[in-house]
């Protein structure tokens, strides 16, 4: 009963379902997250190549709008290269007639000459150090245009060939951003003349007008902005849908004012970066994806505009970021949902399964019988195992209770028998030593040791026989012995039964060794011990007993002839014997190490000298 509750509570306990329980748990929420983060992070991936995608579009769509703009308005320009050049030399012999005329007289008679109504004139006297001194446009005055990396090459052309040139690109003006086709010509050695022939300032206004006009339903915002290499290796830009005309300041002032950036000298300024390295560059900013996009090719800039046109394009992406959020905020409540999901299983679980196999492994390891009514009113397999196993609780407990009735019994008979042996044993023994001591007939001496020996093997295995049925109920008490007269006497008892079995006990016993321990349980070692010896070593080989005291110890040992003992760790086992074929009760070895532990005695075994060692260590 007790090794079936044994095997029953090791079950449980090996199976861990508790933990099982967990694992799997664990188990399913981390492939959930998983599945989850796979699937979140693949979505999260193509609305951001979607986006990328859209984005692309949009800027392309823009850039073709805007540069499809330029090029009308390059081709209307260009168209007039003629006129301008005419317009220059006509409006330069009228200078040269009279150098300090009113240039706005002579603009007006120019614009009469001409018939000129679609475009401005403006006109500039400029000295030797390329600085305008006279203008029709007042905040031009005193601007050196030198700085101006375009002006200043044809300046430096007409100063030696004395040459008219018309710039064969457009430039836009810093200030007021108005579109221009400039003339160049050489009055004197130290005075210039230039023209400036230009829309009025309306096309970057009509630009923004018609980009909003044709994406009147976008929330984007688009901004252009010329960046200028000056004459001094500097770099500036400047926003050509601000409107500046209304700045009270010269363009002296505004180019002083206006922010620089070194040519030479890296810069983490998105406008100039992207103009220099001739890419499109991006930024993210809240809700807003920001795109600087160079408008014009290289070998288009070289004769559209002097200085490349950029564009940046703010595109909201808002309703991208609520959408990601929206959908992020619905995984967290789908995995919310899932979480919550798994606990309900889990306590489910738990209180279907796992509890009520725990209330009956609680039962098995107090070996009752289940009385739980939950469990007692289970239809399911619970309720059958519940069943089952108090049935077979019941019919192991009768089972028990037989056995038991049967080994009190058996127990009683032993005893009684061990009682009623001891007097028939007793008056064989006496009558032993009688005829042992009486008899004259040589010829007997052999059958009288035999019989002898019987009489002291079955007197041996009585007193191991009734130690054995009485130790549980009889205290043994200890007191101080003469070990050395005990062993003494017990290889002299042992000495007949020895030379009958062709062996021979020899001692080496100090005198006066005394210890504390009951004179029956120590008889009962050195009983055993030469008992096995006589019973197992090898015939014609002698048997040595060796007492002696070792500081605070008394040691004896044991040594037979014969083949090593197989297993050392088993030989003091109940029930266990080495050589099986010799029959016995296989109880003495166990009897043995039981009384070591009760009084605490070392024993051990080992094999040397092709001899089997039995050492037991008393305390004083």
């Amino acid at each position: 009963m007790r090794s079936l509750f044994l095997q029953i509570e090791g079950w449980g306990t090996d199976l861990k379902l508790k933990n099982k329980i967990y694992l799997l748990q664990i188990f399913i929420a981390l492939a959930f997250t998983t599945f989850f983060f796979i699937i979140y992070n693949g979505y999260t991936n193509q609305k951001n190549k979607d986006l990328k995608s859209n984005i692309n579009t949009v800027t392309q769509a823009y850039q073709f709008f805007i540069e499809n703009s330029l090029k009308s308005i390059y081709k209307e320009y260009n168209t007039q290269q003629k006129l301008f050049y005419n317009i220059h030399k006509f409006s330069q012999n009228e200078y040269l007639k009279n150098t300090n005329t009113d240039l706005n007289s002579l603009k007006n008679k120019i614009k009469k000459e001409f018939n000129i109504t679609n475009i401005d004139i403006d006109i500039y006297a400029i000295d030797k150090t390329y600085t305008i001194t006279h203008s029709t446009f007042k905040k031009d005055i005193g601007f050196n245009l030198s700085v101006i990396e375009d002006a200043k090459n044809y300046l430096d052309k007409t100063k030696k060939d004395s040459k008219i040139y018309v710039a064969s690109n457009i430039s836009i003006d810093i200030l007021d951003s108005n579109l221009n086709v400039y003339s160049y010509s050489k009055i004197s050695d130290d005075k210039y003349f230039e023209m400036g022939f230009k829309f009025k300032n309306t096309f970057f206004r009509k630009l923004k007008h018609n980009i909003n006009t044709n994406y009147k339903d976008s929330t984007n915002k688009v901004e252009l902005y010329r960046v200028i290499n000056t004459s001094d290796k500097k770099q500036i830009y400047n926003n050509l849908f601000k409107d500046k005309s209304k700045l009270n300041i010269s363009k002296e002032e505004f180019q002083k004012n206006i922010k620089k950036f070194d040519i030479n000298t890296p810069t983490d300024n998105k406008h100039i970066n992207s103009i220099r390295l001739n890419k499109t560059l991006t930024e993210i900013n809240d809700n807003s994806y920001i795109v600087y996009a160079p408008l014009l090719r290289k070998d288009t800039n070289e004769y559209l505009f002097y200085n490349n046109i950029l564009m940046k394009l703010e595109i909201d992406i808002s309703q991208f970021h609520q959408t990601l959020q929206q959908t992020k905020k619905n995984f967290y409540i789908f995995g919310f949902i899932v979480l919550l999901f798994l606990m309900i299983l889990f306590y489910f679980i738990k209180y279907n399964f796992y509890k009520p196999m725990l209330k009956i492994i609680d039962t098995f390891d107090s070996e009752k019988k289940i009385e739980d009514e939950k469990l007692l009113q289970k239809k399911d397999e619970f309720g059958v195992l519940v069943e089952k196993y108090n049935k077979l609780y019941d019919s192991l407990n009768k089972e028990i209770q037989l056995n038991t009735n049967l080994l009190k019994e058996n127990k009683k008979f032993i005893a009684d028998t061990v009682h009623q042996i001891r007097t028939p044993l007793t008056n064989i023994m006496m009558n032993g030593e009688m005829v042992k001591k009486f008899q004259t007939d040589e010829k007997l001496s052999l059958f009288v040791d035999q019989i002898d020996a019987s009489i002291n093997m079955l007197s041996n295995s009585y007193e191991d026989l009734a130690y054995i049925t009485s130790f549980d109920t009889i205290e043994y008490r200890s007191k101080k012995i003469n070990l050395s007269e005990l062993l003494n006497k017990r290889v002299k008892f042992f000495s007949t039964i020895s030379k009958v079995n062709f062996k021979e006990i020899v001692s080496d016993i100090e005198d006066d060794i005394y210890i504390n321990i009951n004179e029956m349980e120590c008889e009962r070692i050195i009983d055993n011990n030469i008992s096995n010896g006589i019973k197992y070593a090898t015939p014609n080989k002698p048997m040595s007993i060796n007492l002696s005291k070792i500081n605070n110890s008394v040691k004896i040992k044991f040594k037979t002839f014969g083949k090593p003992i197989k297993n050392k760790d088993k030989v003091f086992e109940k029930n266990y014997r080495e050589n099986e074929a010799k029959r016995g009760l296989g109880l003495g070895l166990n009897m043995v190490k039981n009384i070591c532990k009760k009084y605490d005695i070392s024993y051990s075994v080992a094999y040397e000298n092709k001899q089997n060692i039995f050492i037991y260590i008393f305390q004083y």
